[in-house]
């Protein structure tokens, strides 16, 4: 048969005794996934997600907000939270992440952070912050989600990059506290591209989360996708021993791997090894180059001084030895550079002329101080500028300084 070795004969639809992932029967084969789901991660309830973890922010935040409402956002999130702010037509009251200085890369989110905002928000009815962030920053969700409690507000946490937290002491917990939380299970766990969970934590929201669900998420799920979700759950069930082993590779990894010049950034999940090149002849685009081209090595991520490399209980020993050689031999190569260094973020919030979901029907012309588009880089797709913002001299300096390290920020515009 005509394309045979695709895989047929688990790719159905939703017929009698296939259950149906947006009205999941108890007991059938996708409610009881659901079940498990909700059971690993401690949630309310669980729902396999299709679509990736975007289809899940959007219809979360959604959930959590009525059309005009204020929410408290940290300017570090992902794209599809300021196209759900854009699409659910909210007023974003930002907090800017602090830098890490030693590295350049976003910090926590912290908890004063979030009661200043309060303060100036006029009555926020959502905090959304990203927990952990590509890089493995995780900031205080349980102490963040007391602060929502007083104020009356909900709050909303992108855990994409944290799928794996929680099933081992030797790894953070997963940042519950959140009300809803979504976590993309292809990014750090074995399964295929596209699979994610959306969590509810707090039962209220359960059935208008499923509700939105269905605005956002395809109504023909592959099963293929959800096949691969369901084995992973059986990985997560019964698999424990595969955390402690990968905490071991990993442990192996830093101590062994000890270079001069290149430096290696150790965050709250030591699972995501970020390379700084600060201070040397690299640039992370150069690195990166030299990684793919003469040791195989492709890195999740690049930027202007540094890169990442994505790992998981799917890594072995020999895995990590091989980066090891390459790191070790690479930072033989370097050379000291004593350069100014950037941030790889903004470090002053661009003035926001006109309303992010004004700004996008606005028809702002080409060419003048306000932006008409999205600008970010892909990974991590965190905007640099959103629509309605003003093109600051920091905005100009920092494209330059990523368009001269090799980096090619996207300019999405709308319209």
């Amino acid at each position: 048969m005509l394309g045979s070795e695709l895989p047929y004969p688990i790719d159905l639809t939703e017929i009698d005794g296939a259950d149906d992932l947006h009205d999941p029967e108890e007991g059938g084969i996708i409610g009881s996934l659901c079940e498990k789901y909700a059971s690993l991660y401690k949630a309310r309830s669980a729902h396999p997600l299709v679509n990736g973890s975007t289809c899940g922010i959007l219809a979360g935040i959604r959930t959590l907000t009525r059309p005009g409402d204020s929410v408290i956002v940290a300017r570090n999130c992902h794209k599809s939270v300021w196209h759900a702010i854009e699409l659910c037509r909210l007023d974003p009251i930002c907090i800017l992440p602090p830098i890490i200085e030693e590295h350049g890369i976003c910090g926590a989110i912290t908890p004063d952070a979030v009661e200043e905002a309060f303060e100036r928000s006029g009555g926020a009815v959502c905090v959304i912050l990203t927990s952990p962030t590509y890089e493995g920053v995780i900031s205080d969700v349980g102490a963040i989600a007391e602060i929502c409690r007083k104020h009356n507000a909900a709050l909303f946490v992108d855990a994409a990059h944290g799928a794996h937290l929680g099933f081992s002491e030797h790894f953070p917990e997963f940042p519950r506290g959140a009300d809803i939380a979504v976590t993309s299970l292809h990014k750090t766990l074995p399964a295929l591209t596209g699979t994610a969970l959306g969590l509810v934590f707090n039962e209220k929201y359960s059935a208008r989360f499923a509700r939105n669900l269905g605005v956002f998420e395809t109504s023909s799920p592959s099963y293929i996708l959800m096949n691969s979700i369901a084995k992973c759950a059986d990985i997560l069930s019964d698999r424990s021993d595969l955390f402690n082993t990968y905490r071991a590779i990993l442990d192996d990894f830093y101590a062994s791997t000890q270079p001069k010049k290149l430096k290696l950034i150790k965050t709250d999940d030591v699972g995501k090894i970020s390379i700084s090149t600060r201070n040397t002849t690299f640039t992370g685009s150069s690195l990166a180059k030299a990684l793919r081209e003469r040791f195989g090595i492709e890195p999740e991520m690049v930027h202007s001084d540094y890169l990442l490399c994505m790992t998981s209980i799917c890594d072995t020993a020999e895995n990590l030895a091989a980066l090891s050689r390459a790191i070790i031999t690479l930072d033989s190569e370097a050379e000291y550079l004593d350069g100014k260094s950037y941030p790889s973020f903004i470090t002053e919030l661009p003035p926001a002329e006109i309303p992010l979901a004004e700004a996008v029907w606005s028809n702002i012309p080409d060419g003048g101080e306000i932006s008409n588009a999205y600008v970010w880089v892909y990974p991590p797709g965190v905007p640099l500028l959103l629509p309605g913002e003003r093109i600051t001299d920091e905005i100009k300096k920092h494209l330059e300084m990523l368009k001269n390290s090799g980096i090619s920020p996207k300019i999405i515009k709308t319209s």
